[in-house]
């Protein structure tokens, strides 16, 4: 075989994986990433940024895609998987040209030529877009027509010097955000776009980049009929006869090319390719395919336009990259272990390729093992799984939360799927606080009941719309379901959550602070577990000295009515803080210090003082760090009524006066905890102070940083409750501290959310609902017969999480199905007796915000896997 052989087996590789993801109807591909999560593109050069070959001749094919995809992105920030493709062509009928006799060096200028022939034919049908011309555009560059006007409404808001982003939503919705940064002159507009799962977000913040990039190339460069038809047209007016030999090669390698974009998109829309351009180029006039609504139409009237910018660049780095390839010579010398040309940093990193059929299955049979392994905890009767993690202790634990962070499966490919179920549970978790299982169960049983419909050919875009629709169905259903929650459900949730000794964890928290009070939850060294309500202000930060201590009995520190002085910055002398100083002794108060650190003769002379039974000054490190330190000093110093000396904002040692101290009633401070009782601060700073946080919480979702934030908005709310659980071991301790975090959580979600009847009963009514409306006609997909087959689908996977409960019983699933299918609404099965009641009245019932947000995060996971259309992961 030759280089030039190997080289372009290699690209050919990679642009057939990538022309999967064209146009409207394009599949995912699905990309490992491990130890992360797995990325899911539907952009060419993220696909062939991912792809490396053990052969070197190969992998550098694959580096030459890489290069053509990033100078068209580059260029005009879209149109990487149409240079692939054209790519691939070029090369395909280039090399069946070279074997036929061309000589390499003289098929190369001819094939610039002809495209300077192409180019100029492309440049004479621009035309000037206008608004609608460039939603179009955006829209198909996004795939979504969603996603293209929220692109369209942040261009119309541009006037002069404003900076455009496109970000990623925590709050998992679309918005545009205005701000203007300190320092700067101009405005920064930020597209937000967000979803259920993060992989689905980052997803749609690439498409809408893409699309962002489109509509600008389409504003300044103007735009030509779209769909591949504008390219398939251009490929008769090559001449087919006469002149040199390696013009009418020329010609026909161009042909083929200019035409195979179009084929793609009709096969990616279930068409045969080939007819599809026949009779597209056999239509007069600017006719173009419009696969959307599966007709032939004017491109004018239907808005299908392609940015002209993109195709010419597209064009231009496709004809570049393939004319290196082609004039290479010499023989291969084998499949070395070496990095090879265009291997880089990545060498012995390569990847495999699945594509189709086998790869839905190998992502089905990933999400169904991690279903089975979360499944068998569900219930009240579940059972334990024996957890070894790759840190810390092994346990056993009825967390299926807990289990599904840990399963990664050996087979590469199907522990794709494992892994974006796993995201689906994870999300969940961290929205809900509960229902990790039931999110991949869900993600496993709409996989499940949707891969036959993928099989007999309905596209992954129309299962999308249906499954979307189904969810949207069924969230209407449990909205008019739900009951608020009252102060007596909450231990009940709390309980059905993680077992009876946390719900009655969580309810004594909810007695001291309230349901929306501040709740965390922490290891105790101790073999029992208390709960208890932190008074004032609580950081965790203590005396830099245990000489410090006056209370020796509780080895704390404690200054009744102290004067505090709080800074972000080192004491190196005593004169830098010799006002502080001067007013404690005058007030004859001691004196709290909170600071970054604190010189050690400065430490000698407060120890000395101490002793001595002069001023007392007790020192404790500022908490946190960076800039969450400067803001939790603040919030400090609005509470005591002082001021914080902070680094950076132009305030000298020497400004500092005596009204910067403030004070309290009390402060204790332990060896690794400080308590501040009685804030003086002003009442009015001190609510502006918390309702600014509030709203900066309320816009944050559940994770590390909410949960810092929460902790501070507790020092504005009147102190937080703290539960310490205890275990008679450390393993122990850690399973039981989990399913109390997870307890309180599910309260505090319930509370919030509402309640629904439990036990996989309220999916089950609304999967009967949705079945009643399709049979009347009622539901919106009820005259299309494939999104029927769709809905039926998806309202089967929904009985999952029931039948999962009935089986960890030793009940038949099935069975209990058709007897609660016979049975009055309000009545499902206990796990807990086995018996078929009134769920609600036997206090068997789920936070709403739970359910909800498991299914969503499952119809999110399972609708990205269904779209794939190819999957690349480590080579073994």
């Amino acid at each position: 075989m030759t280089v030039r052989t190997a080289i372009i087996k290699g690209a050919e590789e990679v642009a057939a994986l990538a022309a999967q993801t064209l146009g409207p109807f394009g599949r995912g591909v699905i990309i490992s990433r491990y130890p992360r999560q797995p990325l899911v593109t539907k952009d060419g050069l993220e696909t062939a940024a991912h792809i490396f070959f053990r052969d070197p001749a190969q992998n550098m094919g694959a580096a030459y895609c890489r290069e053509a995809a990033a100078k068209t992105k580059e260029t005009v920030g879209d149109g990487s998987t149409v240079t692939l493709i054209l790519l691939g062509e070029l090369l395909r009928r280039g090399r069946i040209s070279i074997q036929a006799g061309v000589h390499p060096g003289r098929l190369r200028p001819a094939l610039e030529e002809t495209l300077a022939l192409i180019v100029s034919h492309l440049s004479e049908q621009r035309r000037a877009p206008d608004e609608a011309a460039l939603l179009a555009v955006a829209s198909l560059a996004a795939k979504d027509p969603d996603l293209g006007k929220l692109t369209m409404q942040a261009l119309t808001g541009l006037g002069g010097g404003e900076r455009l982003t496109v970000r990623p939503s925590i709050r998992g919705e679309d918005y545009i955000e205005r701000t203007r940064p300190e320092g700067e002159e101009n405005d920064v507009i930020t597209v937000f776009v967000g979803a259920a799962t993060e992989a689905e977000t980052k997803l749609r913040a690439t498409l809408t980049q893409d699309a962002l990039s489109a509509a600008r190339a389409a504003a300044t460069g103007g735009v030509i009929p779209g769909a591949g038809a504008a390219l398939a047209r251009a490929a008769q007016i090559l001449p087919r006869a006469g002149g040199r030999e390696e013009t009418r090669a020329a010609a026909l390698i161009w042909a083929a090319a200019l035409t195979a974009p179009l084929a793609r998109l009709g096969t990616n829309a279930g068409l045969e390719g080939g007819r599809l351009v026949s009779a597209l180029t056999a239509e007069k006039g600017d006719m173009v395919y419009d696969f959307v609504n599966a007709c032939y139409a004017e491109a004018d009237a239907a808005r299908i336009y392609d940015p002209l910018p993109v195709l010419l660049a597209a064009l231009r780095n496709a004809c570049g990259i393939a004319g290196l390839i082609l004039t290479v010579a010499g023989e291969t010398k084998g499949g070395g272990r070496g990095s090879g040309a265009g291997g880089g940093e990545s060498a012995g990193n390569y990847t495999a390729i699945l594509r189709g059929g086998p790869a839905l299955t190998a992502l089905h049979r990933g999400a169904e093992t991690l279903a089975i392994a979360a499944g068998v905890t569900l219930g009240p009767r579940g059972g334990q799984v024996y957890v070894a993690p790759e840190r810390g202790f092994p346990r056993f634990t009825r967390d299926g939360a807990s289990i599904t962070r840990v399963v990664r499966l050996t087979e590469e490919f199907s522990d794709l799927g494992c892994a974006l179920a796993r995201e689906a549970a994870a999300r969940t978790e961290d929205l809900a606080g509960d229902g990790a299982t039931a999110a991949v169960i869900l993600t496993a049983a709409l996989l499940k009941r949707a891969l036959p419909l993928r099989a007999a050919g309905l596209s992954a875009p129309a299962l999308a719309r249906a499954l979307t629709q189904g969810l949207r169905h069924t969230e209407k259903y449990l909205a008019a379901l739900t009951a608020p929650a009252t102060a007596g459900d909450l231990r009940k949730t709390a309980a059905l959550a993680g077992g009876d000794e946390a719900g009655e964890l969580a309810a004594a928290a909810f007695a001291l602070v309230g349901p929306d009070g501040v709740i965390t939850v922490e290891n105790s060294p101790a073999t029992h577990s208390v709960t208890e309500k932190i008074p004032g202000i609580s950081f965790p930060r203590g005396y830099i000295s245990p000489r410090m201590v006056t209370n020796p009995a509780e080895n704390l520190a404690v200054l009744p009515n102290p004067l505090i002085f709080l800074t972000d910055r080192r004491i190196a002398y005593a004169q830098e803080i010799e006002t502080v100083l001067a007013a404690a002794v005058k007030k004859e108060r001691p004196l709290l210090i909170v600071a970054a650190d604190i010189a050690a003769d400065l430490l000698t002379l407060f120890l000395s003082a101490h002793k001595r039974g002069g001023l007392l000054v007790t020192v404790v490190l500022a908490p946190a760090a960076g800039e969450r330190r400067r803001e939790e000093l603040a919030d400090i110093a609005v509470i005591t009524g002082g001021r914080a000396l902070i680094a950076g904002d132009e305030t000298d040692w020497g400004q500092v006066r005596e009204n910067w101290l403030g004070e309290a009633d009390l402060a204790k401070v332990g060896a690794k905890r400080t308590d501040i009782i009685g804030g003086g601060g002003d009442q009015a700073a001190i609510r502006a102070r918390g309702e600014e946080l509030q709203a900066l919480a309320a816009r944050r979702l559940p994770g590390w940083t909410k949960d810092k934030l929460e902790a501070r908005l507790g020092w504005f709310q009147g102190g937080a409750a703290r539960i310490k659980v205890g275990g008679v071991t450390q393993p122990e301790a850690l399973e039981r501290t989990e399913r109390v975090r997870k307890a309180v959580r599910a309260a505090q979600c319930a509370w919030k959310t509402g309640l629904l009847p439990g036990g996989g009963l309220a999916l089950l009514r609304a999967a009967e609902a949705l079945e009643r409306d399709l049979a009347a006609g009622l539901a919106a997909a009820a005259g299309d017969e494939t999104a029927r087959a769709a809905l039926r689908a998806y309202a089967l996977a929904l009985r999952a999480p029931l039948a999962r409960l009935a089986a960890n019983t030793g009940a038949s699933g099935e069975a209990v199905l058709a007897k609660l299918a016979a049975s009055p609404p309000e009545v499902g099965f206990n796990a807990q007796t086995g018996q078929l009641e009134d769920l609600r009245a036997a206090g068997i019932i789920d936070a709403a915000g739970v359910v909800g947000a498991a299914l969503a995060a499952a119809v999110s996971a399972s609708a990205l896997m269904l779209s794939a259309g190819g999957l690349v992961a480590p080579e073994k």
